[in-house]
């Protein structure tokens, strides 16, 4: 099987798909989940840079979910 390159493109076709799986109860959870993980982790080390802080997948699914 071969692997697809994700790019931001084909992830937000998989989000838009997850939309059309998943009800909106289940995607707030989800976004709910992610943005709490943030938040904590966020707390946890006390503020730095979200640059250092997160992976650059992390940051890309924070954009994707709109998670400020």
């Amino acid at each position: 099987m071969k692997m697809m390159a994700l790019t931001t493109e084909t992830m937000l076709d998989t989000v838009l798909t997850m939309e059309e799986i998943l009800t909106e109860k289940q995607m707030t959870a989800l976004r709910d989940i992610l943005y709490f993980y943030k938040e904590f982790e966020l707390e946890l080390y006390d503020y730095p840079s979200e640059d250092t802080l997160f992976t650059k997948t992390q940051r890309e699914l924070f954009d994707i979910f709109d998670i400020k």
